[in-house]
């Protein structure tokens, strides 16, 4: 018998409880499902810097953005984002952004977020 779509939410939240109560974050999960349930997860540890952090303080002053990246709080299209990471192999979207009061996770524009780290000052 097949996995659920159902299931399979079912199965990453309880995964990503357990993880989360062990002191990791998830930056990013995903799923397959059918026959058999499929799981893959990047995490770190919740004191330590995400692979895109690092990518953020390695890479950010290349790609046109200041030192003080990490962590900022900008606005695009009238929301908060907090700037969370750099992943320079992701072209289109390189930025992880991270909505502010909602949590939800994702990918911004180079150019949208110099422009928005302007618009700051």
């Amino acid at each position: 018998m097949a996995v659920t779509k159902v299931e399979a939410n079912k199965a990453q939240q309880i995964v990503r409880e357990a993880l989360e109560s062990a002191g990791y974050v998830i930056d990013r999960n995903f799923a397959s499902y059918g026959p058999m349930l499929r799981l893959t997860l990047e995490m770190h540890k919740q004191d330590e810097l995400s692979p895109a952090a690092v990518g953020l303080q390695c890479a950010g002053s290349s790609y046109g953005l200041p030192d003080d990246a990490l962590g900022r709080t900008v606005t695009l299209g009238g929301k908060a984002f907090e700037i969370t990471g750099l992943v320079p192999s992701r072209r289109k979207y390189p930025v992880d952004i991270v909505e502010v009061g909602t949590g939800r996770r994702m990918k911004s524009t180079i150019s949208s977020i110099t422009e928005a780290l302007k618009e700051a000052k």
